[in-house]
């Protein structure tokens, strides 16, 4: 019988969390995906079952307000009230960078990961995609197509 190379841990908030990586081909110049299937007490129902999720993929989605980054809270209710989230760490504005949800608004996260978020174009009543500059010197698109 064989094995999974997974790894179990417990997360700061007592959570039980196991992670099994994807054996995936190498990318073109060093792009290659680090994708895993991972598991959390924590987490609700998900497209995998209870507690899994496919990690590895990142995204920009709608996420609530809170008064810890925001000021107020608010649920996602598709208005300009929902804050944008880039793999669930809230994009706040950047003092000189536009305000939000207008094309041409800079942001960063919370925690200084070094990067430059630009919100591009308009659809509805918010952005069509957003560009993210990361200090390796990677340029990443979301939403663009």
């Amino acid at each position: 019988m064989g094995t999974l190379p997974g790894q179990f841990a417990v997360s700061p908030t007592g959570a039980a969390t196991y992670r099994i990586p994807i054996a995936v081909a190498p990318g073109v110049n060093g792009m290659t995906p680090h994708l895993a299937i991972a598991y959390d007490s924590d987490a609700g129902m998900t497209n995998l079952g209870l507690g899994w999720t496919l990690s590895g993929l990142a995204a920009i989605s709608l996420c609530p307000a809170t008064i810890a980054t925001d000021g107020y809270n608010a649920p996602v209710d598709l208005t300009v009230h929902d804050r944008f989230c880039l793999n669930g760490a809230h994009l706040l504005p950047e003092a000189t960078g536009g305000s939000y949800w207008t094309s041409g608004a800079t942001y960063h996260t919370p925690l200084a990961a070094f990067r430059k978020i630009v919100s591009n174009g308009t659809q509805g009543v918010g952005p069509q995609s957003f560009t993210v500059w990361s200090k390796d010197g990677l340029i990443r698109q979301y939403g663009a197509t």
